[in-house]
């Protein structure tokens, strides 16, 4: 059974006695009341444990009883939490304790949300995407997520750092967008099944990861980093049967154009690998297919 609330000014917690076996529940409210129904002050919901799905849309959060509503409900393996801002300031970690069930955590332009902890628990965690949150300032580390096989992190700009230690086997897509804190993706280690990964517009991008960490990579896009001047040392890993690179440091764009240097030789070296600097290309359009 799936339940859709819409900007309902009052709720009853009894509203949810009945419903013992709801899976899905999506609720989209400009006022804090639906949301205040939900639990009382010692954390106690109204939700039912049977919950799997649990999408909030435009909600005003109390984060400490927030916290206590994620606690209750550890069968949830979809969270989506979009435009959502807190009655509290500032707001503290979210918690992700006891999600152990989660696959799917989606949170789009909630600028209330700087950080999360208990991310050990996430050991079932396969898809997350965190688009537009200004304040954010960590994810959690790679490591914490063993299950994770894609991982979006777009238009959060305060983000410092992206990292992952030892070996993570199951990663297999990473798409970084307009993070203009990162300078470096150097603390990105042991991503043995990555296949895909797309860095854009990240302006002051100064570092890409050693290629020994990438030993399964298949298409690598580098687009509009400004001040990215080199390739990385040790050069690109060759599993590579794509590298597009454009919007680059000057420095490391004549190579490209000129096709002489150290790094243009790094790309040149590997065999079979479709080259392109070229937006216009035909090649470049079909990305989105990729």
């Amino acid at each position: 059974m799936s339940i859709y609330v819409d900007h309902v000014v009052g709720m009853s917690r009894t509203v949810f006695d009945n419903l013992k076996s709801l899976k899905r529940l999506k609720i989209s409210a400009e006022t804090s009341s639906v949301i205040a129904a939900l639990w009382d002050e010692s954390g106690s919901t109204a939700l039912p444990s049977s919950l799997k799905s649990l999408e909030l849309q435009l909600c005003y959060l109390k984060p400490s009883s927030f916290a206590k509503l994620l606690n209750n409900l550890s069968s949830l393996d979809t969270l989506t939490l979009r435009q959502c801002d807190t009655v509290e300031g500032p707001c503290p970690p979210i918690s992700m304790c006891h999600l152990r069930m989660l696959k799917w955590l989606r949170i789009e332009e909630c600028d209330c949300i700087t950080s999360f902890v208990g991310s050990e628990a996430l050991v079932s965690l396969e898809h997350m995407d965190i688009q537009s949150c200004y304040n954010l300032k960590s994810v959690p580390d790679v490591n914490d997520m063993p299950s994770l096989k894609t991982l979006w992190l777009r238009y959060c700009p305060r983000v410092l750092a992206l990292s992952s230690y030892g070996y993570q086997t199951a990663l297999k897509e990473l798409d970084i967008r307009s993070c203009d804190g990162l300078s470096s993706l150097g603390e990105l280690c042991g991503l043995v099944s990555l296949s895909k990964m797309r860095v854009i517009e990240c302006s002051d991008l100064v570092l890409l990861p050693n290629k020994d960490c990438f030993c399964s990579l298949e298409l690598l896009i580098i687009e509009h980093c400004p001040q990215l001047r080199s390739l990385p040392r040790s050069g690109l890993p060759v599993s590579l049967k794509a590298f597009f690179l454009t919007g680059c440091h000057p420095a490391l764009e004549e190579q490209f154009q000129r096709k002489v240097g150290p790094d243009w030789n790094k790309a040149d070296a590997l065999s079979g690998c479709m080259i392109c600097t070229d937006e216009s290309s035909e090649y470049w359009g079909n990305l989105s297919f990729c």
